[in-house]
């Protein structure tokens, strides 16, 4: 259905929201089907695939647990890893969510930009503390 509709409406790609490279029970009430966190990442990563696949390589903007911030990604790159290989690009969710975590957060999208990645990033701050971020961070520009 997500190819489909890519392709009758002769849309550039596809962004895919609420995958998985683990599943967050702190966020859900419990995990649905029991799927382990391995089935949840594989079928992220599958889906991902089909998707471009049956789209004839258009690109993918893949958003999930995992890749919602810096502390995600770090705490889970292994698994996060498998969705993100398959995908084009990527949306940082909670990016800047906690400044605590900036540190994490910018160093998140380093590792994108140089596998080639479209990094989208939606700030959770405060616009000064956001512009301040985005310049600061490694290999990221302003328009």
């Amino acid at each position: 259905m997500i190819a489909a509709e890519t392709l009758q409406k002769n849309r550039d790609g596809s962004y895919l929201d609420t995958l998985r490279s683990y599943w967050p029970d702190s966020f859900y009430d419990g995990t649905p089907c029991n799927n382990s966190d391995e089935a949840w990442n594989k079928a992220s990563v599958n889906l991902v695939q089909s998707v471009r696949a049956k789209t004839g390589g258009r690109f993918v903007i893949a958003n999930g647990a995992g890749l919602g911030s810096g502390k995600a990604y770090f705490g889970n790159q292994a698994a996060a890893d498998k969705i993100i290989n398959v995908a084009q690009g990527i949306q940082i969710e909670q990016w800047m969510r906690n400044t605590k975590n900036a540190d994490l957060d910018k160093r998140f999208i380093r590792p994108m930009v140089s596998r080639g990645k479209m990094v989208f990033a939606k700030c959770k701050s405060a616009m000064t503390t956001c512009r301040s971020h985005f310049i600061a961070s490694p290999l990221t520009y302003l328009s």
